[in-house]
C-alpha cells in the first residue's frame, strides 16, 4: 500500500509539472506573438534606450536605459550618469488614419533608480517615481516615432566630506520641461 501511495504522489507531481510547462510554453507563445519595440531617444540630458514589450493594446510597459550627459558635455561633471527606469503606459486617446497609420496619447507612472549627478553635486545614487506624458505616431511600417516629457520626483544621494547626504533630485523636476524625442522599431 506504501509503494502505491508513493506512486500516485509521484503520478500528481508530474501532473502538475506538465501542466505548469504547458501553461509556460503557451504563455511564450501568445507573448511572442504580441508587437515589441525597440528604440532611440534623444533630449538635451542625453540619450536613451528603449524596449517595450508589447505595443499593441490599450497599456504597455517601457523598459529604458538612459544615459545622463547633460554636465558632462557642459564639463559639469568628470563622468556621464546611467539610469533605468520602467514605465507603465496607458493609453488614453487614439486616432487611425485611413491608411492604417495611427496617433495615441498615453501616460502613465513608473520608478527610476541610477547613479547620475544633480545640479551643482557630485555623482551619486538617486531613486524615484517617474511618469511619462507623451504622444506617438505608429506607422503601418515598423516605424514609430514618439514625443514625451518624462519628469522623475526622487532622492539623489551623496558622500562628501566624509558625510552623507541625501536630497531632491532637482534634475529629475527639470525633466518635466525637456522633450525627449524617440524613434523605436516595432517587430
Amino acid at each position: 500500500i506504501h509503494g502505491v501511495q508513493v506512486r500516485l504522489g509521484l503520478m500528481r507531481v508530474i501532473r502538475i509539472l506538465v501542466a505548469i510547462s504547458t501553461a509556460f510554453l503557451l504563455s511564450m507563445g501568445i507573448l511572442c506573438a504580441q508587437k515589441k519595440a525597440v528604440g532611440v531617444s534623444f533630449a538635451l540630458t542625453g540619450v536613451g534606450f528603449s524596449y517595450a514589450p508589447q505595443i499593441e493594446t490599450d497599456s504597455f510597459l517601457s523598459f529604458d536605459l538612459e544615459i545622463d550627459t547633460g554636465d558632462y558635455m557642459w564639463n559639469r561633471a568628470s563622468h556621464v550618469g546611467v539610469s533605468a527606469d520602467l514605465i507603465w503606459n496607458m493609453v488614453f486617446a487614439e486616432k487611425t488614419s485611413s491608411l492604417g497609420n495611427k496617433v495615441i496619447f498615453f501616460a502613465g507612472p513608473g520608478v527610476m533608480a541610477g547613479y547620475v549627478t544633480d545640479l551643482k553635486a557630485l555623482a551619486g545614487p538617486a531613486f524615484g517615481l517617474k511618469g511619462r506624458v507623451g504622444v506617438e505616431c505608429r506607422f503601418k511600417r515598423p516605424i514609430v516615432l514618439s514625443a514625451s516629457l518624462s519628469p522623475v520626483l526622487g532622492s539623489h544621494i551623496t558622500y562628501q566630506d566624509g558625510e552623507v547626504k541625501m536630497k531632491l533630485y532637482r534634475r529629475g523636476l527639470i525633466q518635466t520641461f525637456i522633450p525627449e524625442i524617440g524613434i523605436k522599431y516595432a517587430f
